[in-house]
């Protein structure tokens, strides 16, 4: 059988790195040290722990195979857009089934082989008796069915658009409507479909759910090859609009934004931004995207509202402004890092940095364009973060009052630290990073990832040094919440220290800077040679 040639490329490459063995390596490390953990704050013990351990294990699994694809492919194409090296590919006789193929095996033979990797760890529940090796079966094709799905939707989001964080939107926004739109119809047709089930299995997530021998029944395969039809009519199209996206015309492009630029209002607008900052009006720039965030808010504002019906229920309503506030995070760490980013790699910084532009005055414009977009629907959620808890005050017992007074006031704080110190974060690691979207994952994992991985680390050292027990789920925010202080302190001074002393040198020269001359070689020893 004959590979197309991209693909045969993209796995011999991976075959000579090292990295790609490391990964693997890493993987099954992380998937036992998961198992370890759960063993030691489990107080229960047997067949209990073992079904225990198997199922978080597996979410865990789920989890990383639908995340991982989406960031790894939704810049895979549009980078080839943006650097205008696509339409060199299709100077030769490539397809675009060769290109989009290629660029699947280049960005799934990493993720494929870490979940490999995890699923002989799943197996060591088997003598315990508390799976089968079905199930096991089943929980391995629904994470490789969620790997193809996922990588599907990033490739064909790539396709469609051109900048990274717009790819990286529309696949998240296209994978929330085809996991959820039909368990919502179904919610609200129930009565007229007595059989949920028959339509649930058109979402890719319901196998997760089937995978397991409590709830497996004939959907499952069913839901298997409705998922891979949603995942060849994706890459289908990926395969089929690639040839015709870098005839984008450039002379359209242009004239669109001329138009736009010329509008009295955007004028005004212009003149005030450049008066205060020149790089104010560059990261500012569409102007549409403060319409956006407020859009979005009103999005889940309406989506709370049909699923709560308006009842305040105290500690509920306290998740929809924690999901609210990460989507305000996700997105701001968005921009943060995408403009200064995109500026360093196609040359623009070095060039503002030989005007009289400052480095200072870039990251300060940058953060001022942050504040412009952002300020106005921080300042409503946390309004509505008051509002709540005072019904909800009024609604509870004396006995949770406390404990939803600390549950707001940590949401609360922890939205404006957080939102702080990526805003700092994501700029620094936009500027190192060659691709934006791995700059926005460091970004959260420093300020959002490390309270939670301190807190899990204190539990497992707390489970060695008593007997184990249970954990108020208060306390996964709560204390989070106040170790979290001490990481966005901590990452934000770093990443403002090192901004405002190597920008320059990044710019110029990477985040590595060059060895200089004087510093690898002898010059009279060279000399010498010559003569």
């Amino acid at each position: 059988m004959k590979l197309p040639p991209i693909v045969e490329r993209e796995l011999r490459v991976a075959a000579r790195k090292n990295l790609t063995y490391w990964r693997r390596l890493l993987a099954a490390l992380a998937g036992a040290g998961l198992v370890m953990w759960i063993l030691s704050v489990s107080s229960t013990s047997g067949v209990t722990t073992g079904a225990t351990v198997f199922r978080d294990l597996a979410v865990f699994v789920f989890v990383y195979a639908a995340l991982s694809a989406i960031l790894v492919t939704s810049d895979s194409i549009s980078r080839e857009r943006r650097e205008s090296t696509l339409g060199l590919l299709f100077l030769t006789d490539l397809t675009g089934f060769d290109i989009v193929s290629g660029k699947l095996a280049a960005t799934g033979i990493n993720l494929f082989h870490a979940i490999l990797a995890v699923l002989p760890v799943l197996a060591i529940v088997l003598p315990l008796g508390a799976v089968t090796v079905g199930e096991v079966f089943r929980v391995g094709i629904v994470a490789v069915n969620l790997l193809i799905f996922f990588s599907s939707v990033g490739l064909a989001a790539s396709a469609l658009c051109q900048r990274a964080n717009i790819s990286l939107a529309l696949s998240f926004t296209f994978s929330c409507v085809m996991i959820a739109l039909w368990p919502l119809a179904a919610q609200y047709t129930n009565f007229l479909h007595p059989t949920l089930g028959a339509a649930l299995v058109s979402s890719p997530a319901y196998g997760c759910y089937l995978a397991f021998d409590l709830n497996y029944n004939s959907y499952f395969w069913l839901n298997t090859v409705f998922t891979l039809c949603y995942s060849g009519g994706l890459l289908a199209f990926a395969c089929w609009h690639v040839p015709r996206s870098w005839q984008d015309s450039v002379a359209e492009r242009n004239a669109a934004q001329t138009t736009l630029e010329n509008a009295p209002l955007r004028d005004k607008v212009r003149i005030k931004l450049l008066a205060q900052n020149p790089y104010l009006w560059r990261a500012s720039r569409p102007e549409f995207k403060r319409a956006l965030v407020w859009l979005t808010l009103v999005v889940i504002a309406g989506i709370w509202a049909w699923l709560d019906r308006f009842q305040f229920r105290p500690f509920a309503d306290v998740f929809a402004l924690i999901f609210a506030g990460t989507v305000l995070k996700v997105w701001l760490a968005a921009d943060a890092s995408w403009t200064i980013a995109e500026d360093r790699r196609q040359g623009a910084l070095e060039l503002l940095l030989s005007t009289q532009l400052s480095a200072e005055q870039i990251v300060s414009g940058q953060r001022a364009s942050l504040w412009r977009q952002f300020v106005g629907p921080v300042i409503t959620l946390l309004a509505a973060n008051f509002i709540t808890l005072e019904i909800e005050i009024h609604r509870a017992s004396s006995v949770t009052t406390t404990e939803l007074v600390w549950l707001h006031v940590i949401a609360g704080g922890s939205l404006l630290l957080e939102l702080s110190a990526l805003s700092w974060v994501a700029i620094w690691q936009g500027l190192i990073n060659r691709k934006s979207n791995r700059a926005v994952i460091w970004a959260m994992m420093r300020i959002l990832a490390t309270p939670y991985a301190l807190f899990l680390a204190i539990l497992f050292i707390d489970a060695f040094a008593g007997p184990p027990g249970s954990v108020d789920w208060t306390g996964l925010l709560i204390f989070p919440g106040i170790l979290g202080a001490g990481a966005n302190f901590f990452f934000a001074l770093e990443a403002n220290t090192k901004l405002l002393a190597s920008f320059r040198t990044v710019v110029a020269e990477g985040y590595e800077p060059k060895r200089f001359a004087d510093e690898d070689f002898d010059q009279e020893q060279v000399l010498a040679e010559v003569e």
